[in-house]
Formats: structure tokens, sequence, C-alpha cells
């Protein structure tokens, strides 16, 4: 087994700071050194009892504009594959064996259809999203280019009887985890994300059983979203008690509850911020990012507010910015012979005729005031009028909302709300509303968007990055998105993408607007787009830096 004395040390560490904080969790700081933003974390973090602090919060978030602190942060290269191998074979030449854990979120859904096909079982779309694929595509470059034996946890349901599946990769298993019926919101016992904190526990002990009764040596716990975060740290407690060893643990962001908070404090009634658990949430995050052993920001502009010391707190040392990537094999440049088929496909089951122009919105839009839906429904329909008969042929997709046929009851609801917001837009005649859609099918919409010369609309209420982006840019597409959390940091506007404020509904059809009616700069913008994402963000790329910065917090003195 490899030496885990550093990683011992450095929680020994954090068990001392854990001493020397208060019972909210921070560091005794002045309220000078903790600024106007502390008052208004630990508000939330007590359950947002009393009175508002002040200054408002967006005056507070004004005055500690928070900016991303990479070159504060260590250097973190991305090695080969070659140097990576090199130095499992001399360190860890049994192997290395990690434990991936996030709950809420299933990483088969992301190859739903070959599960379908391999298990006979459809995965709940409610299990959908960009952490999702992070997961997989993750597992399955550890797994199949350095041979490391990699677990994901995931939330049992009854449509995953097995006890474990290995429709990733041989060496990298999804483990159904059992529970109770507590906060089960439907006969697949799904849970949703805001209540897992309240079943946690019984969730870790069930996933420390697994551990244990497999006679599995862990030697890495790494847990995705807040979720994750509070159970990879209980786990490398408990576990570790197990094995009598200590067991170090990451953290890996995806968003931050604070990020949402922001985002969502002034646009959302009492009754819907409470269904949040923000209180859970930013408790959670802040211990466990604190008492890592590194900490994983997956967009840059995150590092401002988890280093914060009047936020999240957390010693800049222990923190690398590893974002997402895109499976360049997939996601490439339109080719007539290999996916004319799918797309003649959409169009004919969709009704989309060949001078058909989309304006494509696609995600997890049952989410639809997080995605921005009615944001950009407002453009769309201000884009219409404005260029006059030029749209008659132009087409919104909204690819992702709740279906029709619902017997569990948990979308009618959101379905509802959907068509009311298009409704009112006055666009119901020019918008097509799809279904969810697993990951396999999301390259032919891309590739249906980009071959009818339209754009790739992406206007959220929260973005910490934005892996569907960096798809969309893949394929060619022009894709015009926010200017706020992680677009910029991969966006040049003008040169491989558009970026525009949310908020100034004038600006975004001002650039909608333009590259419609502007073939030429529509195709630059496309091609430099479908090149940025080639040279930089391939997930081999990701999960070398992924690997290596684990490596470098199990032994330093070894890279």
């Amino acid at each position: 087994m490899p030496s885990y004395r550093v990683a011992s040390e450095r929680r020994k560490v954090c068990w001392m700071v854990r001493m020397q904080t208060s019972e909210a969790g921070f560091c005794h700081r002045s309220d000078e050194q903790r600024g106007v933003l502390a008052r208004w974390f630990e508000w939330v973090v007590g359950g947002c009892q009393g009175r508002e602090p002040s200054p408002p919060l967006r005056e507070a978030a004004r005055l500690e504009r928070l900016e991303g602190e990479e070159a504060a942060l260590p250097s973190l290269r991305t090695p080969s594959e070659p140097e990576i191998a090199d130095m499992l074979r001399e360190h860890y030449p049994s192997g290395l064996t990690f434990v991936v854990v996030s709950y809420h979120t299933n990483p088969l859904y992301a190859i739903k259809e070959r599960v379908r096909a391999e298990e006979g079982v459809d995965i709940d779309p409610f299990d959908q999203g960009g952490q999702g694929t992070y997961q997989e595509r993750l597992a399955f470059e550890l797994a199949e280019t350095f041979g490391l034996r990699v677990l994901t946890f995931t939330l049992a349901r009854t449509f995953l009887p097995k006890e474990q599946y290995l429709n990733i990769h041989p060496q990298a298993p999804v483990v159904p985890v059992p529970h109770s019926e507590r906060h089960v919101e439907d006969e697949s016992g799904l849970v949703r994300k805001e209540n897992i904190y309240f079943v946690i526990d019984e969730l870790v002990d069930n996933t420390v059983d697994y551990l244990a009764r497999n006679a599995v040596q862990v030697d890495f716990f790494s847990g995705h979203y807040a979720t994750g975060m509070a159970a990879a740290r209980r786990l490398s407690q408990r576990y570790g008690k197990t094995v009598r060893r200590m067991v170090p643990y990451s953290t890996t962001t995806h968003s931050l509850g604070w990020d949402r908070f922001l985002a969502t404090y002034e646009g959302y009634t009492w009754e819907q911020l409470k269904r949040f658990n923000f209180d859970h949430r930013l408790r959670e995050e802040r211990r466990a990012m604190q008492e890592a052993d590194l900490v994983i920001s997956v967009a840059p502009s995150e590092i401002g507010t988890v280093t914060h010391p009047g936020l999240y707190n957390v010693s800049n040392e222990k923190v690398v910015s590893i974002p997402g990537g895109v499976d360049t094999q997939v996601f490439c440049l339109y080719d007539p012979a290999e996916h004319r088929d799918a797309v003649a496909a959409l169009r004919h089951q969709h009704g989309i005729a060949e001078d058909d122009r989309l304006i494509l919105v696609i995600g997890r839009l049952w989410d639809y005031r997080r995605k921005g839906v009615d944001i950009a429904l407002r453009a769309f329909a201000r884009a219409r009028e404005d260029m006059g008969e030029r749209t008659d042929s132009l087409l919104l997709a909204l690819v992702g909302v709740p279906p029709v046929d619902d017997p569990t009851g948990k979308w009618s609801r959101l379905r509802e709300e959907v068509e009311e917001l298009v409704h009112d837009s006055g666009v119901q005649d020019s918008t097509l509303l799809i279904e969810m859609v697993p990951h396999e099918a999301v390259p032919s919409w891309l590739h249906l968007t980009a071959l009818s010369r339209g754009v790739v609309l992406a206007l959220p209420r929260v973005e910490p990055w934005g892996l569907m982006n960096l798809e969309a840019m893949a394929t060619g597409n022009v894709v015009v998105t926010i200017d706020q959390g992680g677009p910029p940091n991969y966006i040049q506007t003008g040169h491989n993408g558009l970026l525009v404020n949310r908020d100034d509904v004038e600006h975004t059809v001002q650039i909608l607007t333009e590259v419609l009616s502007n073939e030429e700069l529509a195709e630059r913008i496309g091609q430099n787009a479908h090149s940025t994402v080639s040279a930089e963000h391939s997930w081999g790329r990701v999960a070398r830096r992924f690997l290596w910065a684990h490596l470098q917090a199990m032994n330093p003195a070894a890279v």
C-alpha cells in the first residue's frame, strides 16, 4: 500500500484548524478580514433567521467583487501519459483505487442508450446533467488509460436492481447505494439532491458496508458537488476507522451553494428558497473543503469564492482548477457520411424543414428558472420582432423540457409552467418543446443546429463552467452565452463565441440579430470555436490533470 504520511500530517493540521474554529466553522478572524459578505454567509448558514444583514446582498457582493485567483494557486501542469504511467509503476505497483461519490448524480445517464441495450433498463432523466458526464468520462479515462479502479456510488433506484453496473468500464463499476424511504419523492426511490443531507449518514454507512464486505482497499475518496463533499468527508473518517489508516479525500465543486444563493435570492419566493436547504449546503461545503486534502474547482471563477476568508475560507495551497472536457471524437464537426441519417431523423421526427434555422436551448430545462428559459424566450421573441420577415424560418428548440406523459406526477407542474412561459412570450407557433434526451442524442441536435446556420443560446442564472457550451463549440456552433461564471474562461467574444449580459435583453437581441444576419461572422466564430475545444479541452487532458493533482496530494515528494 502507498504511504500516506504526508496526507496524514495534512489531516492532523485540518483537525487542529477545526479546534480553532467557532461552532459555525470559521477560523477566528476580525470582521474586517472576513468582510461584509461574511455576515450574509453566516445568516444563510444559520437558516436565514432574524433580520437580513446589511448592507443589502447586491451591495455587499459589489463591495467585495470576487475574482478568480489562479495566479495565487499552486501551479498544476499537465503531464504526459507516459510520465504518469512511469510514476504509477514506480510508486504504486499494485494499482490505485478511487471511490467517487455524489449520490444524487448517476453517471450511467451519460451512456443511457448503451445501458438500455446492455441492461434493459431506462435511467431516470432526473439523473442527467453535466456533472454525470464529468464523472462518467473521468472514470472511463482513468480506468482505460491508467488502469485505475474507479468505483462510483449513486443513489439506489428501483430500476437499478443489480449490486453494480460495469457499463462504463470493467474497472469502473457504478454501485447503487440502498436507503430507507425517508424523503423519497416517487416509487423509484428518488431523493432530490436538496434533501440528501437528511439521509447522508445512512448512505455513507451503507457505502462503508459495501467497501468492507467486498474488501475494497480505497486509496482516495473523491466527493463531487455539495452532497458528495459531505459524503467524502464522512467516508474518509468512517472507512478510515475500519482499515485503521488515514484515507485522503478530495472535493470537486461543480457549483457552489453561495453562488447559487447569490443568483437566486432576489428572484425566488421564500417558499422556493426553503426547498434548496442552503443552510445545510453551505455548512457541509465549507467544512468538507476546509478539511479536504485537495479541493478541485471546475471553474477558475469559483476560486475567489472558495478561498475568500468570509465565505468558504479554504487555503490556497490545496486548491486547483480542473474544468471539464469534451469527447472530441463524438462532439465533432458535421460529417455527411457519418451524421446525415441521425440529423434527417430529427428533422422528420419534429417536423423541421430544410430551410428552418434553429435557436437551440438545451439542457436540464425542467430546472427552467436556473437555466434561464424565461430569459431566452424574451430574447427570442424580441429578435423575431426586430428581424421581421427574416425570421419566418426561425425556430426556437427547447430541448430538455419535462415530459407530457408523467405517471409519477413529479413532472406535470414543471411542464405546465414551461408551457405557460412559452405562451406568455407569444412564440408558441415557432417553439419546439422537446422532452429530455440522453447525452448520446445531444451531438445530433448540435449538428442539426450548425447545419441550419443557427445559434446555441445559453442564458442561465448560474453557470460555474458550461460543459454544454464546450460541446456546442466543438461541433462548430456559434454559442451565445453569459459573460459571468465559467464562459469567459474559454470564450473570447467575437472570436470563438459571443458573450452577453444576461440581464440586458436589448444587448442579447442585438447580438442574436447580428450573428444570424452575418453568415461570414458566424462561420468564422464556429471554426474558431471548434479549434479552441479540440486543442484545449479533451477529456484525456482533464483526466491527466485530475490524477496528477491527486498524486501530488498523496505523495508530493514523488511528483
